[in-house]
């Protein structure tokens, strides 16, 4: 009987067991179909049908093993006195599977299986990168503090913090990364997301590097924090630590409260003085308003023109003589005028209307192109070896100008990691430059700063020559000061200011 009972609750075991699979695998070839790349999408569909086909195997083995009619567990007899009472079984705890596991903490005996982090589908849509990344990046050796040196050192690293901080940096290694892949960080405070970073990689290949968390100080709530690292939306790191104690609050800012302005008070004088108060006269300003006036249209008109006819008015003279005498009026016939006006008529006059021009079909042009900027490598400049430049990659977007992306990206100088590496810029005393302009192969370059003569024999001139004439449309450069002055002006030739010595050549 033991052996029956034991055997249902392994069956029941292989059951859940089986049902977790299935809703794993399920879910990953949900996710799978979503994935825009061709290597993750095929590995998570891979993984969905390996579950699946394992929950199936667990459902029959969950069948064979299963005995009816046996209960799980057997109650003890109860005695004859008892058996008039209500018995309530304990509650039974309800084992509810999570999406996904945040938590550090060691699995248990009764852990099946570890879930991976993977990307929300909310943040892995905004992604705007649409390099595959090689599948053999690593990120390695994550640690936290407030504050670093040389950039990619932490000082005095830790796992745990307290209150009040205001920034943390997460230092890591990492090597074998694909520049202008997608590349995501998750912060996580008692497993919900605080903060998302996501965006191409713009670093090296290899190397040491940082991300830097800087919410307002009030929002560095006590808890336990854990950072993700994804490149595309494969997950490749993830390391956590705790912080205690409460966070510095804001200043509350006083704001002053209005005085009580004290009122006047009447004294009462023996003799009536007269004050004049002032009358308010109010001004009517004129408002012009435009009105518009509906002029009719002319027409074509008869005017009639009548004319009053004399009446016959007999006039009455008494004559000397006794016979009465009668004077006509001849009487004038009407007249009738006709008018003519002219109405204007409207003449439309068609206007020429270019045809439609073909408009070419858009090409497949990256979002960002791959530059070289050249800067000096501090040790060979100082010992006078050659060569000095050292090339560095930078990425720069294909729609903007890439000469001024490049000049740029030189007066901004190498990154903290190449500074590391003995990279130096040499400015000459400039410090940008205010246009630039390409004619024919001959690229000119203005200058702006205070020059300032160079040293040795290597100048400013050399590391732009050298970072300009990688592009194929710029065969020759001429370099202007802050004077607009060069030494070739003309001419198909290189040419640098009269400052920097006869760079051209060097």
């Amino acid at each position: 009987m033991d052996f029956l009972r034991s055997t249902n609750l392994v069956s029941l075991l292989l059951f859940v067991a089986a049902l977790a699979f299935l809703a794993t695998g399920v879910r990953a070839l949900r996710l799978g179909r979503r994935t825009i790349y061709f290597q993750h999408r095929r590995q998570r569909v891979l993984a969905g049908w390996w579950l699946s086909g394992s929950a199936i195997l667990l459902l029959g083995l969950a069948a064979l093993t299963f005995r009816p009619g046996n209960p799980l567990v057997a109650l003890p007899a109860l005695p004859t006195a008892l058996l008039t009472q209500t018995v309530t079984p304990p509650p039974t705890a309800t084992v509810t599977p999570t999406a996904r596991a945040r938590s550090t903490s060691k699995p248990t005996a009764t852990s099946a299986v570890t879930a991976v982090p993977v990307i929300p589908l909310s943040i892995e849509a905004q992604a705007s990168s649409s390099i595959t990344p090689g599948p053999n990046a690593v990120i390695t050796d994550i640690k936290f503090s407030t504050e670093i040196e040389d950039i990619v050192r932490a000082l005095n690293p830790s796992t745990a913090w307290r209150n009040p901080i205001s920034r943390m940096y997460a230092v890591f290694v990492y090597r074998d990364m694909t520049p202008g892949a997608q590349w995501t960080v998750l912060w996580f405070r008692n497993g919900s997301i605080v903060n998302i970073e996501t965006h191409p990689w713009t670093g090296d290949v290899t190397g040491r590097g940082f991300v830097l968390w800087k919410p307002l100080p009030f929002e560095f709530l006590p808890g336990h924090y854990e950072v993700q690292m994804f490149v595309g939306s494969q997950w490749k790191a993830t390391a956590g630590f705790d912080l205690t104690g409460d966070p510095h609050q804001p200043t509350p800012t006083l704001t002053p409260r209005p005085t009580r302005i004290p009122s006047q008070t009447a004294t009462l004088s023996r003799t009536p003085s007269i004050t004049p108060s002032p009358t308010v006269t109010p001004s009517v300003t004129p408002t012009f308003t435009l009105t518009p006036t509906l002029t009719p249209r002319p027409t074509r008109t008869s005017t009639l023109t009548l004319t009053p006819r004399p009446t016959r008015t007999p006039s009455f003279t008494p004559p000397p003589t006794a016979t009465p005498t009668f004077t006509f009026t001849p009487t004038r016939l009407p007249t009738f005028t006709q008018t003519i006006t002219r109405t204007p008529t409207r003449t439309f006059t068609p206007s020429v209307t270019p045809l439609p021009s073909k408009t070419p079909p858009p090409t497949n042009t990256p979002l960002w192109s791959r530059i070289t900027i050249y800067f000096a490598n501090g040790a060979r400049l100082a010992s006078g070896a050659t060569p000095v430049e050292v090339g560095v990659v930078r990425y720069a977007p294909s729609s903007g100008d890439l000469l001024s992306a490049a000049l740029t990206e030189y007066f901004k100088g190498p990154g903290d990691v190449e500074k590391h590496n003995g990279l130096v810029v040499v400015l000459n005393g400039f410090t940008g430059f205010s246009r630039v302009q390409n004619e024919s192969g001959i690229l000119r370059v203005y200058l702006t700063g205070a020059c300032q003569p160079a040293s040795g024999s290597y100048s400013l001139a050399q590391a732009l020559f050298a970072t300009l004439k990688q592009f194929p449309e710029v065969q020759y450069v001429k370099i202007y000061d802050e004077a607009g002055n060069t030494r070739l002006p003309s001419g198909a030739a290189d040419s640098a200011p009269a400052c920097l010595g006869d760079a051209s050549n060097n």
